[in-house]
């Protein structure tokens, strides 16, 4: 069974692929994409950068880290190594929606067996989102994803630890 973080890097891997930003770090909407990421003990590498919009609203700068770049969406998915999905809010967003949100997208590529599986940490995950009533603009989301030691998802200060 696929881990949350490994659907989550699948839903926005085309965005940051297409968006591929392979240079020396980024600037995406005015916000600064470093060129690495430290996952655990791991130095990772920007694989691709771009911007969430919801209608003509942009929502957020997403980021992904990888052991190493790729165009191959199955090798960034399945590939082995930590990895991280990185978010910078550009606007307020209300954290229930946001959760509203994550868990659609986790209904719409999960079976209903995968889902009852998974129920403990999706409600670990949305509740971290859900701790404060807004999730301000220029707040930093992280999912990293490290084999053999689960999944972590931090917010600005706020850190919960959710294991495969």
């Amino acid at each position: 069974m696929e881990n949350p973080i490994t659907r989550l890097i699948g839903s926005v891997l085309a965005l940051l692929l297409a968006a591929a930003t392979w240079a020396q770090g980024a600037e995406v909407a005015g916000v600064k994409v470093e060129e690495t990421a430290r996952v655990g003990e791991a130095e990772l590498v920007l694989n691709g950068a771009g911007v969430r919009t919801r209608l003509f609203f942009k929502v957020y700068v997403a980021a992904l880290y990888l052991p190493a770049r790729t165009a191959d969406a199955r090798v960034a998915i399945a590939g082995p190594g930590p990895k991280r999905v990185w978010m910078h809010m550009l606007r307020d967003l209300d954290s229930a929606a946001l959760a509203s949100t994550l868990k659609e997208g986790l209904h719409n590529n999960h079976s209903a067996a995968e889902l009852e599986a998974l129920e403990p940490r999706i409600q670990a995950l949305t509740g971290l989102l859900t701790a404060d009533k807004e999730i301000k603009t220029g707040t930093v989301i992280l999912l990293d994803q490290v084999p053999g030691q689960g999944t972590s998802e931090s917010i600005a200060s706020m850190a919960c630890a959710i294991l495969a």
